[in-house]
């Protein structure tokens, strides 16, 4: 068997020109192409508001800390907002979703019940990984 060069990109792992907020299991990292679209980096902070009903959640962008807002840290190209105690509450699954700034209400906004799509992406199932190796008998 001999081994193949994955291609940056192949996967989806190329870097989004359009903006997006990916969510871990104890994060949220808002992308370079968001940063630059919505101007995101003139603020330090952000305060997290959740409508449970529509499955969105909105982030008021801050010049100053309030008693809820949480600091964002600059990364490799994204923003990190840790929110592990929201995510869990809210249930929100990890992965990427479109983001789109509400200028009416100044705030950042994202559907977590659809996860975005990115152009090219690769459709893989979990199955489709290489099983492990079996066991030889004793």
């Amino acid at each position: 068997m001999s081994y193949q060069l994955i291609e940056r990109g192949q996967f989806g792992t190329a870097a989004s020109t359009e903006p997006k907020i990916t969510v871990t299991k104890d994060s949220f990292f808002i992308n370079k192409a968001a940063r630059a679209a919505f101007k995101i980096d003139k603020h330090e902070y952000v305060e997290l508001y959740a409508d449970k009903e529509r499955k969105c959640i909105a982030l008021k962008l801050l010049d100053e800390p309030t008693v809820n807002a949480r600091k964002m840290r600059a990364g490799d190209g994204s923003l990190t907002i840790s929110l592990q105690s929201a995510i869990k509450l809210l249930r929100i699954q990890a992965g990427r979703y479109d983001l789109s700034y509400n200028q009416g209400k100044g705030l950042l906004e994202f559907d977590y019940e659809e996860q975005a799509e990115e152009e090219g992406e690769a459709k893989h199932e979990v199955a489709a990984r290489r099983p492990g190796r079996p066991r030889k008998a004793a």
